[in-house]
Parts: structure tokens; C-alpha cells; sequence
């Protein structure tokens, strides 16, 4: 872990100069969306921290609810995986054959549609779906927001590789707690007391 986030580290440091460039990259807005992919009985049980994962996508979903962002969630061939697990709110779904999600043009044709510039995401797995969907999401002009405590894999080796792939492909590094903080802006937001009760949940149990 700390291997990991001292690379982590040098990448950040190496893109300061062009985050600062443009502060608007730094916000989120009515242009924002949150992405959940993939998660699925039959694809989560094998994950590590699954129980965390879930916590914290359950938190950043709650907060959505409040401040009115869309949800949208994808499923990976959910004829044979499953569906969703429960979340308690309403979201768009879609479903894939394909790791990344871009490749789901109803998908990529809603965010088009309703000019969604910037994506937080999070789900499973980090190495693969997660992965191929931020390379073709950046290269498609999206700017990504990775909630890193939000998504997993099986293997920590392969997480971990994947994290900093993904960040030195320009994707912005972020957890759930640091998003919502973000999304809500200000103390003086008259939500805030609501989302302060989100972000002190604890969990009772992690696997």
C-alpha cells in the first residue's frame, strides 16, 4: 500500500501544473453524472473489501439522491451474471457484453444528449471493466473522477496496477468522502446537514 501510494504521489505531482491550468476541472456541476458499473452478486463476491465497496457507493448514491445528479448504472451481461444489487433509488440502467462500458452507445448517446461532461465513477473491477472504460471515456473528451475507495478487484496487485494506469492517463484520483465534500461545496448548502449525516455513517462489519 504504501508502494502504491507513493507512485500515486509522483503521478499527482507531475499533473498539478495541468490541473491548475483549468479550475473548472476541479469542480463538479450539473454536467456531472455518477457511473456505477457492474455490480452484480455474482461479480462482487469474489472482490476484496466487497463490503466497504458497497458502504461507500450506497454513500455517494444517497448523496446523488439529495443533490439531484443522475445515477446511471451498467450491468455485464446480466443473463448470466445477475442484476444489480439493491441501492435503494432510482437510476438508468444499461446493459453491456463489452468491459468498457463506452462501448454501450445508448449509453455514450444519453451522455451526449444531455451534454454530461464529467463522470465520477465506481464499481468493479478495477482492472478491467473499471479500466478499459476510463482509457475510452478520456479519449473520448470526458473528464473522469474515480472514487478509489468505491471500486475493487479480486487481486490487490491487479487494483493496485490498475490505479496507476488509469492516473497517469489523466484520470482524477478522488474518494467517496473528498467527492461529496465537492458535490455539496459549502456548509452553507441547505442539504448539508443531511449529507453530514451520510458521510458519518459507519460501517459495522468489513469483510
Amino acid at each position: 500500500m504504501n508502494s502504491l501510494l507513493g507512485s500515486l504521489k509522483k503521478i499527482a505531482f507531475k499533473s498539478l501544473k495541468r490541473i491548475v491550468k483549468d479550475k473548472n476541472q476541479r469542480l463538479l456541476g450539473k454536467d456531472s453524472i455518477l457511473l456505477v458499473l457492474d455490480m452484480q452478486e455474482k461479480i462482487i463476491n469474489p472482490i476484496a473489501n466487497k463490503n466497504l465497496i458497497i458502504f461507500n457507493i450506497k454513500k455517494i448514491i444517497d448523496t446523488c439522491k439529495i443533490l439531484k445528479y443522475n445515477v446511471y448504472v451498467t450491468e455485464q451481461y446480466p443473463e448470466k451474471l445477475g442484476k444489480t444489487i439493491e441501492f435503494d433509488t432510482r437510476y438508468n440502467l444499461f446493459s453491456k457484453r463489452s468491459f468498457s462500458c463506452y462501448k454501450s452507445s445508448q449509453l455514450i448517446s444519453e451522455f451526449r444528449m444531455k451534454n454530461i461532461k464529467k463522470v465520477m465513477l465506481c464499481g468493479v473491477e478495477t482492472h478491467i471493466c473499471i479500466l478499459q472504460s476510463c482509457l475510452d471515456l478520456i479519449d473520448a473528451g470526458f473528464e473522469i473522477h474515480l472514487l478509489t475507495d468505491a471500486i475493487g478487484s479480486r487481486n490487490n496487485i491487479d487494483h493496485e496496477m490498475a490505479l496507476i494506469r488509469m492516473q497517469e492517463e489523466g484520470v482524477k484520483i478522488s474518494t467517496v468522502e473528498a467527492t461529496i465534500f465537492q458535490m455539496c461545496e459549502t456548509s452553507e448548502n441547505v442539504h448539508f446537514k443531511e449529507i453530514s449525516g451520510i458521510v458519518k455513517r459507519k460501517l459495522k462489519f468489513i469483510e
